[in-house]
């Protein structure tokens, strides 16, 4: 009998969508289903258990294809396009709607309701937003480690590293040495709702899980933070569309 052809899963392959063309990450699933996710930003997720046949695989694919093309049309209409920098674009920044303007005389820098962006050597829109984002990550740093170092010096973690890093589908996070990430996305979010992330990754290095002993630490480092946790649930995964 002739073996039917399966697919053995690496997670985080990119791979294009029968027929439409549009990228998708194939993941392996912890369960036994298979599932399509398609995010406001528009990044498709397909989880597989490993080594399911690939007809099946296409079949599932093709059944709901006019669900994704549809979904895909929809969240590009309704939600935030990627944020490139053009002179003159409005992007929200730390909390504040700001205007984009370009100079060749000052340096790159934030004032209350604009972003000077410095664009001389320039040769490429590109460099619009490859420059924006390394100045905003540097400011967001500056933001995020006074808040860090507060935090842990209250909790008791001395040892500890940080990194700002692009993310998908996370604002953040924390591994068991202490390795805490922040979403570079934090940079369109407002300041309370930063404080919030880097608080809540900051209680994992005491408590790794969210059980009741996490929020009661969590809620004595930031008194607020049920506002900053509705507002991620609103607007989490609109607001990550201005970076990916």
């Amino acid at each position: 009998m002739r073996q039917k052809k399966q697919i053995k899963v690496t997670n985080y392959q990119t791979l294009m969508y029968p027929d439409l063309g549009y990228p998708y990450e194939l993941r392996k699933s912890r369960g036994k289903s298979i599932s399509l996710t398609i995010y406001p930003n528009n990044f498709i997720i397909l989880r597989i258990p490993n080594r399911m046949p690939k007809n099946q695989v296409i079949e599932f694919l093709q059944e709901r294809k006019s669900w994704v093309q549809a979904k895909f049309q929809d969240n590009k209409k309704h939600n935030p396009k990627r944020a490139e920098f053009k002179d003159g674009d409005l992007i929200p920044i730390f909390g504040k709607l700001r205007q984009v303007i370009h100079t060749k005389n000052q340096e790159t820098k934030l004032s209350n309701t604009i972003l000077y962006l410095n664009i001389k050597g320039i040769k490429s829109e590109s460099g619009f937003r490859t420059r924006a984002l390394s100045f905003l990550k540097n400011e967001l740093l500056q933001i995020a480690s006074p808040i860090l170092t507060d935090a842990l010096k209250q909790i008791g973690t001395k040892n500890y590293d940080l990194k700002i890093r692009k993310m998908r589908t996370l604002w953040g996070s924390c591994s068991s040495n202490h390795q805490i990430s922040l979403n570079l996305g934090l940079i369109f979010c407002p300041m309370e709702v930063i404080k919030y992330v880097i608080v809540h990754e900051a209680t994992h290095t005491k408590v790794f899980n969210h059980s009741t002993a996490f929020w009661h630490l969590l809620s004595a480092l930031d008194k607020n933070f049920m506002k900053s946790e509705k507002w991620l649930k609103a607007d989490r995964s609109k607001t990550l569309c201005y970076l990916l």
